[in-house]
């Protein structure tokens, strides 16, 4: 619900309709209600077979009687959050997921260690009413005050919400199932310990990366959604897919370059392995930062049949093609296929959005992709050719050179190095 219905808060917002503002929220927030007591009316009511599901026995069904009630806490926490987003009160909503976490971990810990497993529901029942009190906190500072509704206006603007909501749903079982099912066929191929391989070479990638995606789509998503005009629509796509390259362009150059430290940082010298598998991956996530911000046009537009087939394509594509790669080239071939998807799923969604919404790339967005691809293809051939650790030393370089045109990009966009430099000096003068 909550991908769907920033969408719904963001478009009340843009229309600037105090009234229809109002309304949305209001919908938002009974959702949360309904969905939430649902949710925990189920889990409470089917406790005995989820324990008997999960452990093989009735023992924790009191356990998730108990944990029901956090499904009730995290949907009420959700719907402040998704007002806070769709408003684009980033500060706030910051604010609110910082404390909150950060107060959940504070009281968590001494239960951990003053009760072991017997204080993990304790745990989880503090944190999600912590997190809950907290969005509250940060969620009234939001002026508008939720509207007056019939029950049909009630059923009609939660329909539109549910229906995205169900294909983003979907959607995340179909990348879990994906993964679920290729982890089994490497299981039986290759043994359980290249299962663990691919597991940490896939945190590496997607964890530390993805969370470069999931900032900027704080901002971007409600933005996109409150826009209706073609023209601007194309331009804040383009802008955005733009300063996603720059930003995670020189963030895979340093990976690339690093892997082998990160890797035994993170975990051992028996992941050493999984290098050339992360390093094809890499590459593919800079297909990725192209697909990312047009594959938002879809859902900005509430088109939910064409985002669920969309998605359903590209996880086969992937799973197919992730079997194939491991079967003939083992790990690496892993790595492979990664980035063949991902340039599958470039060219699928560019094809829909521009027959179905006329989005058109920009020359400048292109000419950075073709610049940052060519830096990380280089770096990733500079150690066959060039002895270490000559090798190493050259690829510094393109390191240094891919931040520095990054850098110089950004700065003529935003002219953020005038704004630090400025703050600097004026917290000087004080």
């Amino acid at each position: 619900m909550s991908a769907s219905a920033v969408r719904s808060v963001s478009e009340a917002v843009a229309g600037g309709d105090t009234l229809e503002i109002g309304k949305t929220k209001a919908v938002v927030r009974r959702m949360a209600w309904v969905s939430g007591l649902i949710g925990t009316i189920l889990t409470f009511s089917f406790s005995n077979y989820l324990s008997l599901i999960t452990f093989g026995n009735a023992e924790f069904s009191v356990a998730f009687r108990w944990l029901s009630i956090t499904l009730l806490f995290t949907q009420l926490s959700n719907s402040q959050l998704v007002v806070l987003q769709g408003f684009r009160k980033l500060a706030l909503l910051a604010k609110a997921n910082v404390f909150g976490n950060a107060l959940g971990l504070i009281c968590s810990l001494p239960m951990y260690f003053f009760l072991g497993k017997d204080g993990i529901v304790g745990s989880l029942l503090i944190s999600s009413s912590l997190s809950l009190l907290v969005a509250l906190y940060y969620g009234r500072k939001e002026s508008i005050v939720p509207g007056q509704l019939t029950m049909e206006q009630f059923s009609k603007k939660a329909k539109h919400i549910l229906g995205m909501g169900i294909a983003l749903s979907f959607s995340n079982i179909l990348v879990l199932l994906g993964a679920y099912f290729f982890k089994i066929y490497i299981g039986s191929k290759g043994g359980i310990s290249d299962v663990g391989l691919y597991s940490a070479g896939y945190a590496i990638v997607n964890t530390y990366v993805g969370m470069i995606f999931t900032a900027m789509a704080t901002d971007f998503y409600p933005r996109l959604s409150g826009t209706k005009e073609e023209q601007s629509f194309n331009s804040i796509v383009n802008h955005q897919g733009e300063i996603a390259i720059l930003i995670v362009g020189p963030l895979l150059i340093g990976m690339i370059v690093f892997i082998k430290y990160l890797i035994l940082l993170l975990f051992s010298s028996e992941f050493l392995q999984i290098i050339e598998m992360i390093k094809w991956c890499l590459l593919g996530i800079l297909f990725k930062a192209v697909s990312w911000p047009i594959g938002f046009i879809i859902l900005a537009k509430g088109e939910s049949k064409v985002f669920f087939l969309s998605e359903l394509v590209a996880n086969i594509n992937m799973l197919v093609l992730g079997c194939i790669g491991y079967y003939f080239f083992s790990l690496e071939g892993i790595g492979i296929s990664y980035l063949i998807g991902y340039f599958l799923l470039a060219i699928q969604i560019s094809i829909i959005v521009k027959n179905r919404y006329n989005f058109r790339y920009n020359y400048s967005m292109i000419r950075i992709f073709i610049v940052m691809f060519l830096m990380l293809v280089l770096v990733l051939v500079v150690p066959k050719f060039i002895p270490a650790p000559a090798d190493f030393v050259v690829s510094l370089m393109i390191l240094a050179i891919s931040i520095s045109v990054s850098l110089r990009l950004i700065n003529n966009r935003f002219s953020f190095i005038d704004l630090i430099t400025s703050k600097i000096f004026s917290n000087r003068r004080k």
